[in-house]
């Protein structure tokens, strides 16, 4: 697919992104369970819709697993330290949060790697609210 294309269109599918990004439909599903922070959204007739930060996500997470060769567990490792060392960089630089310019509508790395802890922070969250709803649920049961 042409720039010009990725940069036209809000939503890709499946075989799309493969095209996109060379990796596999069964792959990328995989990812969904494996990588909190990548969560296509699915159309009423249940087909994933991928974002161009999806695409973005996706081309770090195969660039860490097949370029740098880390694990599953070491990638989403690596994945939360460049968030936290691009929120550090960001602290003391202001200026670099605008890196992209209106003419370039493809997300900037430091906006994906902000989405990406965003999401993280949002998934942690529901994770531990979860949590105390089933103690809570627990406590009722007794109760009656």
């Amino acid at each position: 697919m042409e720039n010009s294309q990725l940069q036209d269109k809000l939503y890709f599918s499946i075989g799309e992104v493969k095209d996109m990004t060379g990796v596999e439909p069964h792959v990328l599903r995989y990812w969904e369970t494996e990588f909190s922070s990548f969560r296509p959204k699915k159309s009423r007739g249940g087909q994933r819709t991928y974002t161009k930060k999806d695409i973005e996500i996706i081309r770090l997470i195969k660039q860490l697993l097949y370029e740098e060769k880390f694990t599953i567990k070491g990638a989403r490792h690596k994945l939360r330290e460049k968030i936290k060392n691009l929120d550090e960089e960001l602290t003391s630089h202001p200026h670099l949060e605008s890196s992209h310019t209106k003419e370039n509508h493809q997300l900037s790395f430091v906006q994906v790697e902000q989405s990406v802890e965003a999401q993280l922070n949002q998934r942690d969250f529901l994770l531990h609210l979860r949590k105390k709803l089933i103690d809570i649920s627990k406590s009722l049961r007794k109760i009656l």
